[in-house]
């Protein structure tokens, strides 16, 4: 035998094509179309998730219309923090369902805000807010303060 790429595939060349001789052919498993082609439908489920969660998100929470109201849950990953939110006209009213918050405040964009302090039950309340981006701060005494996204009141 040589060192030589050409002896090398030649010689490969005739081993499979014995090894095929020997084992005969090798047949599809029942049923692997069919699975294969299934797996096709899940192919780009990731980015169709990512769709409906990117639609759900362009529509502002809490519009101004004739007394609607949107209610929101804002949840930290660790699950430490859970907050359920009542936007409506003018209008937020929550509760903080896990975790612990002193005060909430309401950030404006222009850099107004507002505070309301947390009862016993979690929960609090602002009326009368004019319209316009918003977004709210949980102050937890020594923990860093959790930020909610924006809003449109």
């Amino acid at each position: 035998m040589s060192d030589t790429p050409d002896d090398a595939s030649a010689d490969d060349a005739r081993l499979l094509a014995d090894l095929t001789t020997a084992l005969g052919p090798d047949p599809l498993p029942d049923g692997l179309l069919t699975r294969a082609d299934g797996l096709l439908g899940w192919m780009d489920v990731d980015e169709q998730l990512a769709l409906l969660l990117e639609e759900t998100s362009v529509e502002p929470s809490g519009v101004r219309s004739a007394g609607t109201s949107t209610a929101t849950t804002y949840e930290l990953a660790d699950g430490s923090v859970q907050l359920e939110l009542s936007v409506g006209p003018g209008e937020v009213r929550g509760q903080v369902l896990s975790g612990t918050a002193s005060r909430v405040v309401v950030e404006r964009a222009d850099g107004a805000t507002v505070a309301s302090i947390v009862d016993d039950l979690g929960q609090f309340a602002f009326t009368g807010l004019s319209h316009g981006p918003a977004r709210l701060r949980l102050e937890r005494g020594s923990a860093l303060p959790v930020v909610t996204e924006w809003f449109v009141l």
